[in-house]
């Protein structure tokens, strides 16, 4: 599948979670050395699984089908939706943990199995279910309803809703190495994978799957639970734990080690993808009564020299690639900063519960640039952005590459207080033909204070007619207005920061115009 099919897959599930509905099914065959086919328990740990991906990368990589009956591969998404887990039979129940896991079956868009094993002190056996694992209660084609057995193809794990006998999913695995958390309260957007691989190449993507998960039991009252993957591709397979801990934010601790079959030049670290349709900077292009569509609305990044950043997203009108150099880089992320009803008017939807995800790098990642992928799309049900960090070194055939990073799944709230930061950026025509005249409005926790200096650059063409002021209304907002006059040129960066004396009081607003 290609990359906006595996995006499409990933954000298909959505529906059937939101109401509480379990998407996937059965064990597939187990792998020699490690859970037992019978279902016997098997020592097992973050060093195991270690062994189990060095040993795939030294055997060509293997692409897995489901057998599945025709009737099922032609579901319709409301008919998958409605094919529920039977939790209230599988193993997971045990130990009466505060989390659910429900676990989501081949069929519709979903081709590829996945292998689901339990871990409960120190041994892992595959996840049991008392009969078939799923409930059809929808005619499904020809396929009779009722309890039916299906393999595999994803998880996710929910927990109580406060005060409330409703249950929330908080993470979800499933498609590729695709995965997404969230706050309380908060629906699923943003998605990330596991690892990135080519991404916007010429010779196409390549999308690397996680092929077994095994979760292990929490214990009774714990807020934490970790999840073991074995990630697997024609470049590489890989080792991964994440550890989970919901709230506000919702945390995932990620620990991974990649073994590669071959050196891979094209290798994205923490990815990220996300929907931008349109805004304020270019509603004019859709035909909508809403005033925003998008999962998320822009690029943050703390680089390595401690410099907030703060890029908008477009929905560009040919493919754009930007990249931002950097020297172990302190976090990134993609952010939904618009976070009121009135900011999209979409009660179906509801955009503006939808989470920011920020990467916090764990240790030192040393030189490479964060990369923005930017697609153009007519769509709000295809991912068309895509952001990862680009290492310098990149992985190489028989040497182990290490990393490790918090994500942070929430509201956008991971600037300092002092700093302002960009709430609105707008663009039109400028005075003379061919101009285009742009407005940035900065917000601060605080009122601003003359005197305040805007500082603004362009890379190509010349700025004109800049003019900071503070709001009239709201002290706390500080507008910018420039003009931009290409000069024959076809792109430009932009640049605008606002400075007290020689210090620094926002983030860094950059913008790319193209003709």
């Amino acid at each position: 599948m290609d990359r906006r099919q595996a995006m499409f897959f990933g954000l298909s599930a959505v529906a059937a979670l939101a109401t509480g509905v379990g998407t996937t099914g059965l064990t597939a065959k187990s792998e020699a050395g490690t859970d037992a086919a019978d279902g016997s328990a098997q020592p097992f740990s973050y060093d195991t699984l270690l062994e189990l991906a060095a040993k795939a990368a030294t055997v060509p990589y293997e692409e897995r089908r489901a057998d599945l009956p025709q009737a099922f591969r032609d579901l319709s998404a409301e008919d998958y939706a409605a094919i529920m887990f039977r939790s209230d039979a599988s193993s997971w129940k045990a130990n009466g943990s505060q989390f659910s896991l429900n676990v989501h079956p081949c069929g519709f868009l979903y081709e590829t199995p996945v292998d689901i094993n339990i871990v409960e002190n120190g041994r892992s056996a595959p996840l049991m279910v008392d009969g078939p694992a799923f409930l059809a209660p929808r005619q499904a084609g020809s396929a009779a309803t009722g309890q039916v057995a299906l393999p595999y193809s994803g998880l996710s794990l929910d927990q109580p809703v406060l005060n409330s006998t409703e249950r929330q999913p908080i993470v979800t695995f499933q498609g590729a190495s695709y995965f997404k958390a969230l706050a309380p309260g908060q629906r699923f957007g943003t998605t990330a994978r596991g690892l990135a691989i080519k991404t916007a190449h010429p010779d196409g993507e390549e999308i690397p799957v996680f092929r077994r998960f095994w979760v292990a039991l929490p214990q009774v009252g714990s807020d934490r639970v970790m999840i073991y993957a074995l990630l697997d591709s024609p470049s590489a397979s890989g080792a991964y734990l994440f550890t989970m801990q919901p709230g506000v934010p919702s945390i995932i601790d990620v620990e991974a080690t990649l073994f590669p079959r071959h050196d891979i030049p094209f290798a994205g670290i923490a990815p990220l993808s996300s929907m931008f349709l349109f805004d304020e900077k270019n509603h004019r292009d859709f035909d909508d009564y809403r005033p925003a569509v998008h999962n998320a609305d822009g690029l943050s990044i703390l680089n390595g020299m401690n410099e907030w950043i703060w890029r908008p997203l477009s929905n560009p009108g040919r493919l754009q690639i930007s990249a931002f150099a950097d020297n172990n880089p302190r976090g990134f992320g993609l952010m939904q900063r618009k976070d009121r009803f009135e900011d999209f008017g979409d009660e179906i939807s509801r955009f503006e519960n939808r989470p920011s995800c920020w990467i916090e790098p764990l240790g030192d990642w040393g030189k490479g640039q964060v990369q923005l992928i930017e697609i153009p799309s007519k769509h709000e049900h295809h991912d068309n952005i895509a952001v990862f960090w680009r290492p310098a070194e990149m992985p190489k055939k028989g040497q182990a590459f290490r990393l490790a990073y918090r994500m942070h799944w929430g509201k956008d709230n991971i600037r300092p207080a002092h700093f302002a930061r960009v709430i609105s950026s707008r663009s039109g025509r400028g005075k003379t033909a061919g101009t285009r005249r742009y407005s940035v409005m900065f917000e601060s926790t605080k009122p601003f204070v003359e005197p305040v200096r805007a500082d603004t650059w362009a890379s190509r063409g010349s700025l004109s007619r800049v003019r900071g002021s503070i709001h009239p209304t709201n002290p706390n907002l500080y507008r910018v207005t420039m003009e931009l006059d290409p000069a024959g040129e076809n792109l430009s960066e932009l640049r605008i920061a606002l400075r007290s004396g020689q210090r620094s009081i926002s983030e860094v607003w950059l913008h790319r115009w193209i003709s």
